[in-house]
């Protein structure tokens, strides 16, 4: 699991992943779900608690 957080201004109002996700975002999410499914991995953007964005990645942990 990755958390990014930063204590900028946050997102603007009525902003979510369905709707405001750039090109980057965009290919992260679907890089992840090419190498992990759909039901292995978590791509989460949100605001942090007290202000801010909360970047939260979590994916399957794998040995080779």
């Amino acid at each position: 699991r990755l958390s990014v957080r930063d204590n900028g201004p946050g997102l603007p109002e009525g902003w979510t992943m369905q709707r405001n996700l750039g090109i980057g975002l965009s290919n992260t999410q679907e890089r992840l779900r090419h190498l992990y499914g759909d039901a292995e991995h978590r791509l989460h953007v949100g605001p942090a608690p007290g202000g801010g964005v909360l970047v939260d990645v979590a994916m399957p942990y794998r040995t080779v």
